[in-house]
């Protein structure tokens, strides 16, 4: 699990968990802007450590490790600090593992776990872990990487990845260009989501709408109107399959089976709870905070 120290020193490098943010076009955790407010220090990083996926693969890191030693022979040994690259300070790594082969040598272990093997089908590897290997291979300057996956806790994967100089090149050109020209210039990049504008400090004036911002509120009103419609019309074709069941819980048609069941489920009554034992209430509760974007009709004044 990463410690306190680890997740201040990665504020002050590009890692490779970072590689794949800057490097492709639709990063699956965060975005390049939100990176950006990680390394300028005006958010901290997002503690991921209790997502059961995250929790799961930190424990089963080690047993990964000791299956590709125990098939290959090999020596692996993971770094307690980070590396950094030969040329540039800003770009590290901290490594699942080095290791050196029968010919002296050196290549970077990595280990993966996931639940379903999504991204790893037809032995394929999910691209953002192609390219935090290919940074890793950049910083440790080896010929080549071993990746390890354990897929559903049972199967297991080793994949054996080259060093591909082309990509490397595009990886540095856009990291480099990433940390001198955003980072510390201070300069953000494009906000590209919603939750990058969910980041922006708002003030309590109303800003005048152009006419193709007009043009968009309407197409929006016309499509927020065309759902609620679609719902109305969902649940009243619901209703009428639920009277045509009867008191049966299945309903047959040709190839689709329908059940209409009892869903039981337990939430906390918060309400009760800060009226009974307000200080434990208190102790545990979080804030959470989400934007609403609302349309109403404007007052003429």
């Amino acid at each position: 699990m990463i410690n306190i120290d680890e997740k201040e020193d990665r504020k002050n490098y590009i890692g490779g968990i970072d590689a794949p943010v800057i490097v492709l076009p639709n990063p699956k955790w965060k975005t390049k802007y939100q990176l950006w407010l990680e390394k300028t220090g005006r958010v901290e990083p997002k503690d991921i450590s209790d997502k059961p996926e995250v929790e799961f693969g930190i424990l089963q890191e080690e047993v990964v490790r000791k299956k590709f030693i125990k098939d290959t022979g090999y020596e692996v040994v993971k770094p307690e600090e980070a590396i950094y690259h030969p040329q540039y300070s800003f770009i590290g790594a901290h490594f699942d593992g080095l290791g050196v082969d029968e010919e002296g040598n050196q290549f970077v272990f990595e280990a993966k776990t996931s639940p379903f093997g999504k991204g790893w089908e037809n032995d394929s590897i999910p691209p953002d872990y192609q390219i935090q290997v290919a940074h890793y291979l950049m910083v440790a300057d080896a010929p080549y990487s071993y990746i390890a996956v354990l897929i559903s806790g049972c199967f297991y994967h080793c994949y054996k990845i080259y060093r591909d100089y082309e990509l490397e090149k595009e990886i540095l050109e856009r990291e480099i260009d990433f940390w001198e020209n955003y980072v510390l210039k201070d300069v953000p990049p494009e906000l590209t989501t919603i939750e990058d504008y969910n980041y922006v400090e708002r003030e309590e004036t109303i800003a005048e709408a152009e006419p193709e911002t007009k043009t968009l509120i309407k197409q929006y009103q016309d499509l927020q109107s065309a759902i609620k419609e679609l719902e109305e019309q969902k649940e009243a074709l619901k209703l009428e399959i639920i009277k045509a069941m009867g008191t049966s819980e299945y309903l047959k048609a040709d190839n689709v089976i329908v059940r209409y069941q009892k869903v039981e489920s337990s939430t906390l009554d918060t309400k009760k709870l800060r009226a009974e034992l307000p200080h434990i209430a208190e102790k545990y509760l979080r804030k959470n905070y989400s934007y609403r974007l609302t349309l109403k009709e404007a007052k003429n004044e």
